[in-house]
């Protein structure tokens, strides 16, 4: 704890995280799944997807002041509340500092469902950054299914060719605007805030425009199919 503690004391961090992979594992403290799956894959995500800088995202031997936690202001009950801690302090510019420390075997049952609670972080991360979940996926399939319809008017690909193009079109359109109304909701609640992306299409889509674009997309479908009725 003394460790934990000084550099919180120093003042050269404002959270401090144990790490249990830049210090010593003991034989029987953690399984192989959790060591070698678990705990570097889940950290690793977040890393990518927060630049948070961590070895440990899920260690519980953390330090931290109570201005720097009401900073923080954290809502979480349940175990992506040590994924939220970090995240919010990355977002709300605090300096995370980690220490090494030797992990020893636990006395007593674990608590932690493997799965569940791995599946519980990815979820939490993923929902906290619409961009990787909801906009870039629906991107892409709007781009691909878009080049698809445009090239099917000069080139007769089939039915099965137009179908897939319109539904990957319409999927995409909807999957960005899932991500605009999830980030929307999430900002009401308090628990994110926009990123450049969402701020771009919440300040240039409007309900008109949204109207607008449906309207071309869907007359860009019935257009050809009346071209292939005739054809």
């Amino acid at each position: 704890m003394p460790k934990l503690l000084e550099p919180l004391k120093r003042g050269d961090a404002d959270l401090v995280i144990g790490s249990r992979f830049k210090g010593k594992i003991l034989p029987g403290a953690m399984p192989w799944l959790h060591k070698y799956i678990g705990n570097p894959l889940l950290t690793w995500i977040l890393n990518v997807l927060f630049k948070a800088g961590v070895s440990d995202a899920h260690s519980g031997f953390r330090a931290f002041t109570r201005e720097d936690l009401e900073k923080m202001d954290l809502k979480c009950h349940g175990m992506e509340f040590a994924s939220e801690m970090i995240i919010e302090a990355v977002r709300r510019g605090l300096r995370i500092k980690e220490v090494p420390i030797t992990y020893y075997p636990r006395e007593g049952e674990s608590k932690l469902s493997s799965f569940s609670d791995g599946w519980r972080h990815l979820r939490f991360m993923l929902l906290q950054t619409p961009k990787y979940l909801f906009y870039i996926p629906g991107l892409i399939m709007f781009a691909v299914g878009f080049t698809l319809i445009v090239a099917i008017f000069g080139i007769h690909l089939g039915i099965h060719s137009t179908i897939a193009s319109s539904l990957l079109t319409l999927a995409g359109y909807q999957l960005i605007f899932i991500g605009l109304f999830s980030a929307v909701y999430a900002r009401s609640l308090g628990m994110i805030e926009y990123d450049r992306i969402t701020r771009l299409i919440a300040k240039f889509m409007s309900l008109e425009r949204g109207l607008l674009i449906g309207i071309f997309l869907m007359s860009l479908g019935l257009h050809k199919g009346v071209d292939r009725q005739r054809f």
